[in-house]
């Protein structure tokens, strides 16, 4: 992959917890250990891959060695909304607290992520490009997944509210500024760049930067 010299190339990374979305339980229940133990039932391999893979034996199959494939109609099935609505807990499984990676006896946790699951449903096309470079998966193209920095990633760092006022001063000046800088007219780059760098040296970008860098040390020393 492209990468300025001496970088090595990260285009890929792990997948990362969402902490800006949580379940909770409300203080108004009158069965909270319930309610509780049924999050903790949902979250057992069992009933992960009932919600993920659905039923064995009628939505995916099972093979000698243990892994997880489905049929043609069966990967129909999963996609089709009149299906799923029937068949299918998404509402449910979409809110819930739910598992990532693979599962302990290997398989994946989605259906989408099964290498060979996966490869079944791409096009006569994309499946004789994948044969030509010797790949299964886009993710095979990258580079070797290495382990996330501590702090990352730092675009999920809770802010203040004057942090996210900046952030959204800038936003907002990217929008107004680089479609003119991307399809304008070659003779105004120069113009519109300036305008654009003009517009960002009006904005205390430091404030969000300070917020930034400090929610990095904070999790470089307690994550």
């Amino acid at each position: 992959m492209p990468v300025y010299d001496g970088v090595t190339p990260w285009y890929a990374d792990r997948p990362v917890m969402n902490i800006n979305q949580g379940f909770g339980v409300s203080v108004s229940s009158k069965q909270p250990k319930k309610a509780l133990k049924f999050l903790d039932t949902m979250l057992s391999e069992e009933w992960q891959k009932t919600l993920s893979w659905g039923i064995a034996g009628e939505d995916y199959q099972v093979g000698a060695d243990g892994v997880f494939s489905r049929t043609d109609e069966q990967r129909k099935n999963y996609k089709d909304i009149t299906w799923r609505s029937h068949n299918r807990l998404d509402a449910l499984l979409d809110m819930l607290p739910k598992h990532q990676g693979k599962f302990s006896d290997g398989n994946a946790y989605s259906p989408d992520d099964q290498p060979a699951e996966f490869y079944a449903t791409l096009s006569d096309y994309d499946k004789n490009f994948m044969e030509k470079y010797g790949k299964k998966t886009w993710l095979d193209f990258m580079n070797k997944i290495a382990e996330n920095p501590k702090y990352y990633p730092a675009w999920n760092i809770k802010l203040s509210d004057a942090a996210n006022q900046v952030n959204q001063q800038v936003t907002d000046t990217s929008v107004q500024n680089l479609p003119k800088i991307i399809a304008g007219k070659p003779a105004d780059f120069d113009k519109n760049w300036q305008a654009y760098v003009d517009s960002l040296h009006k904005i205390d970008v430091k404030v969000y930067e300070d917020a930034v860098n400090a929610g990095i040390k904070n999790r470089l020393a307690n994550w």
